[in-house]
């Protein structure tokens, strides 16, 4: 029952992470929302486009930073976000642990 739970919470929780990542990340590509080149000097980055496919909240933050605003409050909510996807991960794991796999004969 516990892992049925889990199995649902952890469904929606990423399926609203990858949905809300993939919009993200087109508006970085396609420069709907991306921040300005200013915010990239002293990164190993020239445009957003490579963060754009990245998209990995700790990985942009020590690489871009972000100034107070929208940014780093949608970086604290999807890095908050992230905390129960990894903690209903290892409880779906401990309600249901992985089977075993079959060990195959080997021949004589």
């Amino acid at each position: 029952m516990a892992s049925r739970l889990f199995r649902v919470v952890l469904i929606v929780l990423t399926t609203f992470l990858a949905l809300t990542a993939f919009a993200g990340g087109i508006g970085l590509i396609a420069d709907l929302n991306a921040p300005s080149l200013g915010m990239l000097e002293g990164s190993l980055f020239h445009n957003c486009i490579v963060p754009g496919l990245a998209l990995f909240e700790i990985v942009e933050i020590m690489a871009i930073g972000s100034p107070p605003g929208i940014a780093r409050d949608l970086q604290i909510f999807y890095f908050t976000l992230g905390s129960p996807i990894v903690a209903f991960s290892i409880a779906f794991r401990v309600a249901k642990p992985a089977a075993p796999r079959p060990t195959q004969a080997t021949p004589a």
